[in-house]
């Protein structure tokens, strides 16, 4: 791997979340778990997602045919798939260097992540559901507080119409700082 590639991947910034009580799930939605709090330890979450400019040093390395990264099961995927990158690799609409990567089913999600750890050095893993939703939504605030968690004027959703995703660095910042936690992708 070249040196400006392995500079993409080592200045990865993060949002430190602390040790606490965070506010999980809803009363309201039918596909959430109810609302309750969870206590967490700390934790790091990545300030953007993942670029296609990032996942493409992935590819360069030869991340979907070695097998170190895989979980067996996502191995196993990726023999009857014949993968060699993420669906929607070569659309226009989805494949700017600064976009988030898409198409990534969570087994490749996974490989990346290995793959990330073993270049950087650093103890990257996706994110837990809970662990994202409090980075989303922040700490437990108090009753009576009914301020907006996040401005809903900068989520790129389907109801915005724009039919692609923006670039990472562009769109809602959550409390911890992260951008585009809703909105823009799904996400692992």
């Amino acid at each position: 791997m070249n040196a400006s590639t392995n500079a993409n991947i080592d200045d990865i910034p993060v949002c430190a979340i602390a040790a606490g009580v965070y506010p999980i799930g809803d009363h309201t939605s039918e596909v959430s778990r109810p609302a309750h709090t969870v206590h967490l330890a700390s934790f790091a979450i990545a300030v953007h997602c993942v670029t296609n400019q990032q996942f493409t040093a992935f590819i360069a390395d030869g991340g979907y045919f070695d097998n170190r990264y895989w979980t067996a099961m996502g191995w196993r995927w990726q023999r009857v798939q014949q993968k060699n990158e993420p669906a929607f690799w070569r659309d226009p609409r989805f494949n700017q260097p600064d976009q988030p990567v898409v198409g990534v089913c969570w087994y490749e999600a996974m490989a990346f992540t290995r793959w990330l750890r073993e270049q950087t050095k650093r103890a990257w893993r996706l994110p837990t559901e809970v662990e994202w939703e409090a980075a989303a939504r922040g700490a437990a605030r108090g009753a009576g507080n009914t301020a907006p968690l996040i401005d809903l004027s900068r989520l790129n959703s389907a109801e915005l119409g724009m039919g692609h995703p923006w670039a990472v660095q562009h769109g809602a910042v959550s409390w911890c700082g992260a951008v585009n936690l809703l909105g823009n992708v799904w996400e692992w």
